[in-house]
């Protein structure tokens, strides 16, 4: 399981998208959380025109635009950003953490692996 999917696991952003959720339906959507209304293929448009790299043609809908903006404000509400930033840092420390000393020892085994080789080679191979 990814750092990612730890922390939006946690029953601390679980709380938050719930209540995002909520304060979503009161607007009349039904999005699981905010990656749902950001991914929503409504709003995927097939006819952009991409012929400078990075910019888009496309023009938003007055209903794109009523979406994005009660995502956004729904979201500053329930502080989703600054909850979801808090949890997965704290996640990532840890892994790092976590990862680092299983990175020690395996710098440490391959040291001795090392040592044991040249010791080999220096004996000539017996």
């Amino acid at each position: 399981m990814s750092g990612w999917d730890i922390a939006f696991g946690s029953d601390e952003v679980q709380a938050v998208v719930k209540d995002w959720r909520s304060c979503m339906s009161d607007s009349g959507y039904t999005y699981d959380d905010p990656f749902d209304a950001n991914a929503d293929e409504a709003w995927m448009s097939t006819d952009i025109d991409m012929s400078e790299e990075g910019e888009s043609g496309g023009v938003a809908s007055p209903a794109e635009i009523a979406a994005a903006t009660t995502t956004v404000r729904c979201g500053e509400e329930v502080n989703w950003i600054g909850v979801f930033h808090h949890v997965d840092t704290a996640v990532q420390r840890a892994l790092i953490e976590r990862d680092a000393l299983a990175a020690q020892e395996a710098q440490s085994n391959l040291d001795a692996i090392m040592v044991k080789a040249a010791e080999v080679v220096q004996s000539g191979g017996s």
